[in-house]
């Protein structure tokens, strides 16, 4: 699963230390600020210098790890992470940081058991985090959904976790619980088109098809590349009964992506409600060509099941597997 950036765990990078002689805490401040900015490559001096000045510093090794990762030296931030949790066995950031840099590595098992570690200690934000990522990675969408709604619960305005609970509850099928999460991560990030797509979906799944078809419209004037937010724009204009409007979008989205199956299918179901049933067997025909699902179920109701669900939502359990201490993690969020 991708960093999402911004939120509480990166916030946590920055660290408070009257302590540290020579400035330490303030330079690395600055450079976690010029690596959060888009500008790695310059924080990393700052950090080597640091910790050959204070070797023992557990949190100039995490953020040493988090860059050299976000600059795709896997290899070397693990090794930091694992000093760091070395320098501070119960240490939430260290643990986390581990987690997180396990669950990005397809290591789900071993993610979740650093963070019940580090849930043991307290439930700080960031553990909540890591957990949630480590279950929903696993499929565990169930306990990823507490998780996460115990992170937002305690930082509402923050976007992401928001959305995080909103999209298990969403796999789970509670839509309707999930819709006052999506609202908010949309309202906390109105120009953020995934988000906005997501309220899409979720709206489109409750029935509530005039406000879906405002989200996909901001969707679509925030990303004009976006298949998914043309097509679903013009499916959810179709169930509004506005046939020409919803034809335009469709074939905006076939614009886009001329191999996109489902917004073939869709258009021709539009034109055939239209009268136009030359059109719509052709679209029909290419919907079958490019995926042969459609000969059998000429609905699509292979996009509207749980793969498709996790599809959308960018989830899907890359591997199977429980925590290795499950004493350690099975404990339900309070």
């Amino acid at each position: 699963m991708p960093d999402p950036g911004g939120g509480n765990f990166h916030r946590v990078f920055f660290v408070d230390r009257k302590d540290l002689p020579d400035g330490a805490a303030d330079r690395l401040n600055r450079a976690m600020s010029a690596a959060m900015r888009g500008s790695p490559a310059d924080a990393l001096p700052i950090f080597e210098d640091v910790l050959r000045e204070h070797p023992d510093f557990a949190p100039a090794h995490v953020n040493l790890a988090h860059t050299l990762d976000i600059l795709g030296r896997g290899k070397e931030s693990g090794e930091h992470y694992r000093k760091a949790v070395a320098l501070e066995p119960d240490g939430t950031l260290p643990l986390c940081g581990l987690s997180r840099w396990h669950v990005k590595r397809g290591d789900f098992a071993e993610a979740a058991e650093l963070a019940g570690r580090a849930l043991e200690n307290g439930r700080h934000i960031v553990a909540l985090w890591a957990m949630g990522d480590a279950m929903a990675e696993m499929g565990n969408y169930a306990e990823a959904a507490e998780y996460y709604k115990e992170a937002a619960a305690a930082d509402p305005g923050d976007a992401h976790f928001q959305s995080r609970a909103a999209d298990m509850l969403v796999l789970l099928d509670r839509n309707e619980e999930a819709l006052p999460y999506m609202r908010a991560a949309a309202a906390a990030e109105p120009s953020n088109a995934g988000r906005r797509l997501k309220m899409g979906i979720l709206c489109s799944r409750l029935d509530m098809d005039e406000e879906a078809a405002e989200e996909f419209a901001a969707c679509v004037r925030l990303d004009p590349s976006d298949r998914s937010a043309h097509a679903n724009l013009g499916v959810s204009l179709g169930r509004l009964g506005k046939l020409e409007q919803s034809i335009h979008w469709l074939r905006e989205a076939l614009r886009i992506d001329p191999e996109y199956a489902h917004a073939h299918s869709v258009l021709s179901a539009m034109l055939r409600a239209a009268g136009d049933h030359d059109a719509a067997s052709e679209h029909m025909r290419a919907a079958e060509k490019i995926d042969p699902r459609y000969i059998d179920d000429p609905s699509g109701g292979h996009m509207r099941g749980r793969a498709a669900v996790e599809s959308a939502l960018g989830y899907g359990a890359r591997k199977a597997g429980k925590p290795r201490r499950p004493a350690r993690t099975a404990r339900k969020p309070r």
